[in-house]
């Protein structure tokens, strides 16, 4: 039997991150306002309380009676990085959850905002980041090497490898409290890996990595002050990218960790 870790997360499933409390076309008194609310939130589609499977989607300014489409509708447990999700959500802006035959939900993009898909991520990397320390261990490396490496860069002319040694030897009574590389950052490790030819990890790994400690939103805003209800498609596809490139770069950190 395989235990998880104490830090490891289940990944989260749509009933984690979607809405239920459903905005119904019925619930508009005026026509006008049930567009005003689609036009404000990027969204073509209102659904009927008189019937779950059908909607009204707006268009060219208008409201036209339609069913939802298959690609329209997901269940609740379905796991939100699947691959097939960016596709979902490139053709349907909003995803309609359904259980026991009736809707349960709804999910717009920007949902991937919300506590649980941060609570997963940072989980993910804290257990990347240990897993590659491991590598490095494993291969007789020591926080020695690091700063060996980083001396390196900077006779180099690296500034900011630089201002990295400048700051380890500041810190060595610090560092000496530290287990093996627990006080270097991600990049850090990706730069050793590679130096020594251990395995390559694409840097756009420590692009998620920054985007999660630092509490960024991964969805972003088209302009906040004018629309806070508006998102940017693309940002959402630019972060959606880099999860699935960095389950790529965990997968291979793992694999030679056991090898």
């Amino acid at each position: 039997m395989k235990f998880k870790s104490k830090s490891e997360v289940d990944v989260p499933e749509f009933q984690d991150i979607m809405t239920t409390e459903v905005a119904y076309f019925e619930d508009f008194e005026k026509e006008e306002d049930a567009k005003r609310f689609c036009e404000d939130r990027d969204i073509t589609y209102l659904p009927l309380k008189s019937n779950n499977l059908l909607v009204r989607e707006f268009k060219n300014g208008y409201f036209f009676e339609t069913e939802l489409r298959d690609n329209q509708k997901i269940v609740p447990t379905k796991k939100i990085f699947e691959k097939d999700v960016l596709e979902l959500f490139e053709k349907n802006r909003v995803l309609f959850v359904f259980g026991n035959g009736k809707l349960e939900g709804i999910v717009h993009y920007s949902d991937y905002n919300r506590e649980p898909v941060y609570i997963y991520l940072y989980s993910q990397i804290l257990n990347f980041e240990k897993s590659l320390r491991e590598i490095l261990v494993k291969n007789g490396l020591k926080n020695e090497d690091m700063i060996e490496y980083f001396k390196r860069k900077a006779s180099e002319g690296e500034s900011n490898f630089k201002e990295k040694l400048d700051y380890i030897e500041k810190s060595r009574e610090t560092l000496k409290s530290f287990s093996e590389f627990q006080f270097f950052y991600l990049s850090d490790l990706i730069y050793l890996l590679d130096h020594h030819g251990l395995m390559k990890i694409d840097r756009r790994a420590n692009d998620l990595r920054n985007y999660v400690m630092h509490s960024k939103d991964f969805v972003e805003h088209k302009d906040f002050r004018v629309l806070p209800s508006l998102y940017e498609f693309s940002s959402f596809k630019r972060f959606f990218n880099l999860v699935l490139t960095f389950y790529e770069e965990k997968e291979k950190a793992s694999k030679c960790l056991n090898s």
